[in-house]
C-alpha cells in the first residue's frame, strides 16, 4: 500500500517533511492550488532531489501543461475528471511519447538533465517509469468505468470520493455509504482485471476501522494534505489536546 500527502500550500519544507517521515509520494495539486508553473517546479524538484516519488495533478487536459509539467523531471501526471476511454486516450497521448502517445520531445530538459542523459536513455526511461493516471470522479466517469480501464498506457485509476458523492447525489465522500462502497469495489475488480493500481483518498477520515474498509481495495492512498494536517494539528494544540 503506497501512501502519500497531497501539497496545497506551495512549501518546500512540507514536501521534505513528507519525504523524511517515510511517505511513498508527494502529490503537488496544481487543480486546486493557485500554484504558478514556477512553484510547481521547485516543488518538484525538491521532491525528487529528497528520493520521493512525485505525481503533479495537472488543472485540465491540455497536452502543453502535461508536457511543461513532465519535462521538470515529475514521475507522473494525473489528469481530472475523466469520465470516457476517449478522453483516457487524449491524456494517454499527452502523458506518453510516440507510439505509444503524442507527447511533445526535446532533449534540452530537467528530466534529462539539460541534456547530460542521452537522449535514447532518457526516451526509456521515460516510456517504462513515467505514470499516467485519471480521475475518475463523476456518474458518468463510473459507468464508463470498464471501457476508461480498458485504455493502453493508462496505469493508474484514481476514484475521486468527493466529486464522485456529490455527482451521485450523496455529498460527504464516504465510502461506507452503500453505493460509494459499490462503486469502490467495482473500482478495485475493474483495475485489477486490467492490472491499474487504484488510487484514492481517505476522504479526511482516518479511523483504524474506514482506514481498513479503504486500503482492502485501493492500492494507493493519499492519506491527507499538508495543510490539513496542519489545521488539525494547530486546534488540537488549542483545544490543549497535544499532537
Amino acid at each position: 500500500m503506497a501512501k502519500g500527502i497531497e501539497h496545497f500550500a506551495g512549501n518546500r519544507a512540507m514536501v521534505e517533511i513528507a519525504a523524511n517521515l517515510g511517505f511513498d509520494f508527494n502529490m503537488i495539486d496544481m487543480h486546486l492550488s493557485a500554484f504558478s508553473i514556477e512553484t510547481v517546479e521547485d516543488l518538484v524538484t525538491t521532491s525528487l532531489h529528497c528520493g520521493i516519488t512525485t505525481l503533479v495533478r495537472v488543472p485540465e487536459l491540455h497536452p502543453n501543461t502535461i508536457n511543461r509539467v513532465l519535462n521538470m523531471g515529475t514521475n507522473g501526471i494525473i489528469v481530472p475528471d475523466c469520465d470516457s476511454a476517449e478522453m483516457a486516450k487524449a491524456v494517454v497521448d499527452a502523458v506518453k511519447y510516440q507510439p505509444e502517445g503524442k507527447r511533445m520531445a526535446c532533449p534540452m530538459i530537467r528530466a534529462s538533465k539539460f541534456g547530460m542523459v542521452p537522449w535514447k536513455e532518457y526516451y526509456e526511461e521515460a516510456k517504462k517509469n513515467i505514470i499516467c493516471c485519471v480521475i475518475v470522479e463523476s456518474e458518468k466517469g463510473v459507468n464508463n468505468l470498464e471501457e476508461i480501464a480498458a485504455t493502453p498506457g493508462l496505469d493508474v485509476i484514481w476514484l475521486g470520493a468527493w466529486d464522485l458523492s456529490l455527482s451521485l447525489g450523496i455529498p460527504g465522500a464516504n465510502y461506507t455509504h452503500p453505493t460509494m462502497r459499490y462503486w469502490l469495489e467495482k473500482a478495485s475488480e475493474v483495475c485489477r482485471k486490467n492490472n491499474l493500481v487504484l488510487y484514492t483518498t481517505t476522504a479526511v477520515n482516518t479511523d483504524p476501522e474506514y482506514m481498513k474498509l479503504v486500503c482492502s481495495h485501493a492500492n494507493m492512498i493519499c492519506m491527507s494534505s499538508d495543510m490539513g494536517i496542519f489545521s488539525k494539528g494547530c486546534q488540537r494544540i488549542l483545544e490543549g489536546k497535544g499532537f
